[in-house]
């Protein structure tokens, strides 16, 4: 057994829970990581998971592998991030994370001109709404809607997503237009679901509308979105969004809705490379002129 790479395999199973979120994790498919886990497991004579469907659970040995590998993977990611810390080559990859909505809708559009610029330089978007560990190198930058409070991440106030009510002009033409607020109680909402109701948009929405009808709801601002594209109703959407994917048109314009911030964060010992540097002090530059970011 000395194989790190195998081990780390084993590793990131037992965090994600079973092969198919491992391997997207890892970037290798689904039975390259099985057969990898498979060989380990011959190697030690013994199983390291119980197969329970599509969750997977630590043995006792898996549980004991587990542990005593943590400083092994902690030793491992801090080597990696100092030898990435020291890359001056403007080359490479920049990985960046966020929310799905940023990484479909704002960040390609933004970044384009960054690639342009830097053609020995590849930007990988990984649109995903579960937070990812940039201590184990998963992202080089992460733009997210909460602060984090890892001691050994640097993270930047962004901005704040501006918010709006949106509807499509079919939905609008078949039920009315608001003109005051307290119209919007005869209309149908897409919203979240119980999960986040205490979001700052759903928050007043429910203030204000506390009967409002959900004819459906979703965690992805995108469905959202959809739905209201396609005629379900009224959602409070980020106005970059509504703007992007056309189609929907703003309801009760001078009603401004609380706002989400968003923060931008690095680990602290890849902020200063020179490729996560520029992708940095760039993304804050395209936040601060755009009007749909306050």
């Amino acid at each position: 057994m000395d194989n790190w790479d195998d081990l780390r395999i084993f590793r990131t199973i037992a965090e994600q829970g079973n092969l198919t979120a491992a391997s997207r994790v890892l970037g290798l498919t689904q039975p390259s990581v099985g057969r990898r886990l498979a060989a380990l497991e011959h190697n030690l004579g013994q199983d390291l998971f119980l197969r329970l469907g599509r969750q997977w659970k630590l043995t006792e040995l898996g549980q004991a592998l587990m542990k005593d590998t943590g400083r092994m993977a902690e030793a491992a990611q801090a080597i990696k991030r100092r030898i990435a810390a020291h890359d001056n080559q403007l080359s490479g990859t920049v990985t960046i994370t966020s929310t799905e909505g940023l990484g479909a809708f704002w960040l390609p559009q933004r970044l384009a001109a960054l690639a342009k610029d830097y053609p020995s330089l590849t930007i990988e978007i990984r649109p995903e709404n579960r937070l990812v560990d940039l201590a184990d190198l998963q992202a080089d930058l992460a733009l997210r809607f909460n602060r984090t409070e890892d001691p050994s991440a640097i993270a930047r106030p962004f901005g704040k997503l501006r918010y709006g009510l949106f509807a499509s002009p079919g939905y609008l033409k078949s039920n009315g237009e608001p003109v005051r607020e307290s119209d919007l109680s005869k209309h149908a909402f897409a919203g979240h679901t119980d999960r986040y109701a205490h979001m700052p948009d759903m928050q007043w929405m429910l203030d204000r509308l506390p009967n409002t009808v959900f004819r459906m709801r979703s965690d992805s601002a995108l469905t959202q979105a959809s739905a209201v594209k396609a005629g379900l109703g009224i959602a409070a959407l980020p106005c970059y969004l509504a703007e992007a994917i056309g189609g929907i048109e703003r309801v009760l314009p001078q009603t401004e809705l609380p706002g989400r911030p968003l923060y931008l964060t690095a680990h602290m010992d890849l902020r200063h490379s020179a490729k996560v540097d520029l992708a940095w002090r760039f993304l804050l530059s395209q936040a601060e002129a755009d009007p749909h970011i306050a």
